[in-house]
């Protein structure tokens, strides 16, 4: 069974980052938990691949997620994203 998970983060500002040539290199790394602390998945750096930088502004970072087993649907999870 596949689930969709939306997450939205409303009124965040995105500082920090070195801007070259208008454009910025931000990072991001998905983790996914059980509740009792056993890592499920890692994503390290879903952005690695844009070696040449986004556009600062706007900046709107999104990524996808695709759940499928072994998650079961009435077990807890802690999703962790690091910006």
């Amino acid at each position: 069974m596949r689930k969709t998970f939306i997450l939205l983060l409303a009124s965040v500002v995105f500082t920090g980052y070195a801007v070259e040539n208008g454009n910025v290199f931000p990072g991001m790394e998905i983790i996914i938990r059980k509740l009792e602390g056993d890592t499920l998945m890692k994503a390290d750096d879903l952005y690695e691949g844009y070696t040449e930088g986004m556009k600062y502004s706007p900046l709107k970072l999104t990524a996808d997620l695709t759940v499928v087993t072994p998650l079961r649907s009435k077990d807890k999870y802690t999703m962790i994203i690091i910006i």
